[in-house]
């Protein structure tokens, strides 16, 4: 499945002083359905069956298939983004932006697509782009939801409530300690049997409901990333939540936030330790990136335009040694099992480029994972298992996230639980034996004791 853009990623690869949004006019049913496929759209009528001969939004894959079709004929575009079918282009300048702006109508004039004029701004300073106020400084929420959220009227049971949540956290990344602040309506929840159960409001449930709407009040602008441009990771814990402030430093020295993070402890993390907490919200902060903001701009490395644009983690794709493309690609040659794996389902293997080399690789989720002749498995392991000895889950998922194989899981919580050195020094559960009784002797040192002596396990 084609992957759709995090849009706070989107715009905040898209720094700039003019902007314009531009709409598609029925993009989707200008992607053909395949001929074989066809009858699986039909809709029955009492005027009789019809069948969808271009993409139809409600088609289960209609998304994704639109949002790699516009990567591909935006891929000579640095300057426009695209979220399904809605263009965002971002110049310094007004000259500027009309040259993107004849690029653009160049580009999808020859990919024979129409803009829906109606919806379309050009030239402006300031835009709305997919519910966010789009502006030079950088993006935050519209006062128009702002004046929603904060006449939103107090929920009365949970469908309301989980309906106000999911309107506020559309913009959780503009509202510091969100996480904190929403955690008592979320308790409300807990143990309701039906959407339509009765909320049994509390004090601290009124409060924070008030504090909600008062953090969307004061949400932030989140700024623009910029190349080069000094990073900041300020995080906070308490004995309920983490949080964390990702922050740019701008020309003048101040600093701007890029975005904030939060989540609620569960039962084991509230256990931790102050400073464990603190670095749980580093670790979680930077999982949650998707961009990694913290650590890729060290081995950042441009992918050429072209075909490679629609997978782009392949360009940042770095193999250990052992594994080489080099190597990968030559036991590919020689593997039998190859043609079985590229006709099981549950694999989508495509030829990509690694270093020069053709080596089949999965991108049936987005991501670029080679495969792995059975040569090669056990040295994946070893890579993956033997710096660390990370636990059987850990291990398999390290593996699985890197490589592919059929039963890559499986095989490989097969190796660790029979790790050497895992057994000898990882502390693991025993069978406890029973009590025993032991003899009475009739006179008193006739019977010694060791207490030195280990008792055997059953």
């Amino acid at each position: 499945m084609y992957p759709l853009p995090i849009i706070e990623d989107l715009l905040q690869e898209s720094p700039g002083n003019v902007f314009s949004t531009v709409d598609l006019q029925k993009a989707f049913y200008q992607i053909p359905v395949a001929e074989e496929d066809i009858e699986k759209t039909a809709v029955t009528t009492p005027f009789g069956l019809f069948e969808f001969l271009g993409t139809s939004l409600g088609l289960r894959n209609s998304a994704q298939s639109m949002q790699r079709t516009m990567n591909h004929i935006l891929r000579n575009l640095p300057f426009a983004k695209a979220y399904i079918d809605d263009i965002f282009v971002a110049s310094s300048s007004h000259e500027e932006h009309l040259a993107h702006l004849r690029q653009l109508f160049t580009t999808l004039r020859e990919a024979n697509l129409k803009l829906n004029e109606q919806k379309c701004t050009f030239g402006r300073r300031e835009v709305l782009y997919l519910g966010f106020q789009v502006t030079p400084d950088g993006f935050s929420p519209p006062d128009a939801k702002i004046q929603a959220i904060e006449k939103y009227a107090k929920p009365t049971d949970a469908t309301e409530l989980r309906r106000f949540l999911g309107m506020l956290n559309y913009y959780r990344q503009c509202m510091p300690s969100a996480a904190k602040i929403q955690a008592p309506l979320h308790e409300l929840l807990k143990g309701l049997k039906n959407k339509r159960s009765k909320l049994k409001w509390t004090s601290a449930a009124n409060e924070a409901f008030d504090k909600c709407k008062e953090s969307i009040v004061k949400a932030a602008c989140t700024t623009f990333l910029r190349p080069n441009a000094p990073l900041a990771l300020r995080t906070d814990a308490s004995d309920e939540a983490i949080g964390a402030a990702l922050e740019q430093q701008d020309a003048d020295g101040i600093w701007q936030p890029l975005g904030f993070f939060s989540k609620k402890l569960d039962s084991t993390q509230r256990r931790y330790s102050t400073y464990d907490r603190e670095l749980l919200a580093i670790t979680m902060t930077a999982a949650a990136s998707q961009k990694s903001q913290l650590t890729a701009r060290d081995n950042e490395t441009p992918s050429p335009p072209g075909e490679a644009q629609e997978l782009p983690e392949v360009a940042t794709i770095t193999m250990p040694s052992r594994l080489s493309p080099a190597i990968i690609a030559a036991a590919q040659e020689e593997d039998e099992e190859l043609t079985d794996a590229q006709a099981q389902p549950s694999f989508n293997l495509q030829q990509i480029v690694l270093d020069g080399y053709e080596i089949w690789c999965d991108v049936a989720h987005g991501s670029v994972r080679p495969y792995l002749p059975a040569r090669l498995r056990r040295a994946a392991y070893e890579i993956k298992h033997l710096p660390a000895h990370p636990g059987v889950k850990a291990t398999a998922r390290a593996v699985a996230e890197s490589f592919v194989w059929p039963g890559v899981r499986k095989e490989v919580s097969s190796w660790t639980r029979c790790c050497n050195a895992c057994q000898l020094s990882k502390v693991s559960r025993h069978n406890r034996s029973a009590l025993g009784r032991f003899t009475e002797p009739d006179k008193v040192r006739t019977h010694p004791h060791r207490p030195d002596q280990a008792a055997t396990r059953q």
